[in-house]
Formats: C-alpha cells, structure tokens, sequence
C-alpha cells in the first residue's frame, strides 16, 4: 500500500538517483563538447596552414573543397556523437522516475 511517507521517501531517493544519472550525462556531454572544440582549434591550424601553403588558384580551390567537404563530415559526425549522448543522459536521468512510477 502506498502511504504518504513511503511515497515521500521513495521519492527522495529517486531524486537522488535522477540527479546522479543527470550529472553523470552531463559530464559527458561536457567531455565531448570540449573534444570537440579542441578538435576544432587544431582543425582550423591545419586548414590554416594548408590554404597559406598552396602555390596557385586551382590549389587553393582544391584545398578549399577539400577542407570544406571534411569539415561538414565531421560537424555531422560530431552532432550524431552529441545526439546520441544527449539520449542517454536523458533516458540515465528519468530511469529512476520510470522505476518509480512502475512500481505505484
């Protein structure tokens, strides 16, 4: 039977565990995000250095394609990679709200 106390009580507790799967998502989407950032400093010293080097037009063209083309591949890549850990971190911090629920 479900009772007042019971109740308040469970409820603590799962907020507790919310809050621990939300700071736990957290930290990892934060990690990422900084991976990617720091990704994309060194990304853009490289594409720096590689259109400063090129000798005419057509090169700087070419290169131009070139860091373009790898530059959305790797955007797409890098929100799939936030997508996915933005879903667990989301599903790991309702978890305990489910359980509880389920079990009233």
């Amino acid at each position: 039977m479900f009772t007042l106390q019971k109740g308040a009580g469970a409820l603590g507790l799962s907020a507790k565990a919310n809050g621990d799967g939300a700071m736990s998502g957290l930290e990892s989407l934060a990690l990422a995000y900084q991976d990617i950032a720091t990704r994309y400093v060194e990304k853009q010293v490289a594409a720096f250095e590689t259109l400063s080097s090129v000798k005419t037009p057509m090169e700087f063209f070419l290169a131009q394609q070139k860091l373009l083309k790898d530059g959305l591949d790797g955007a797409v890549a890098d929100c799939q990679i936030i997508a996915e850990l933005t879903a667990s971190a989301f599903t790991a911090a309702f978890r305990p709200v489910r359980k509880q629920i389920a079990a009233i």
